[in-house]
């Protein structure tokens, strides 16, 4: 939007780092164009949706071909990812692991934390520590 891309102007204008979050792919290269420094975006979710216009709404891919489809719209910027609604610990797991294999740089998962139990959050985020670990592609 206009305010949006005046924000990144004036922010990148007094040396500020600049996080953002898009809804289109035409949006997050944009940003990227602009000078932001990080992006924060959903999941993708590449199953079928029939309110999506011919011919998109035939494409098919899975889920990891869809978030490095997301992360390549940002020209090199790093990417984060949010949370959602609150999932089981597997399909977290799961979440986590995909979005570092296809290139991210890290999560905003939120609730996915703080709404466990203080000693379920604690495993999980070492469980989110060791994936980020083990699974981050080497460059």
């Amino acid at each position: 939007s206009g305010i949006g891309t005046m924000a990144i102007q004036l922010a990148k204008a007094v040396g500020a780092k600049v996080a953002v979050t898009a809804g289109t792919a035409e949006k997050l290269e944009r940003c990227a164009e602009l000078g932001a420094d990080m992006i924060k975006v959903n999941v993708p979710n590449p199953k079928k949706n029939s309110a999506v216009p011919a011919p998109y709404r035939d494409f098919e891919t899975d889920q990891l071909e869809a978030i490095k489809r997301v992360i390549s719209t940002t020209g090199g910027v790093p990417v984060i990812f949010a949370g959602g609604e609150m999932v089981s610990d597997e399909d977290l797991l799961t979440k986590a692991s995909l979005c570092i294999r296809a290139g991210g740089s890290g999560f905003i998962f939120g609730r996915n934390i703080w709404q466990r139990p203080l000693d379920n959050a604690l495993t999980i985020t070492r469980s989110i520590k060791e994936v980020i670990r083990t699974e981050r592609p080497k460059r």
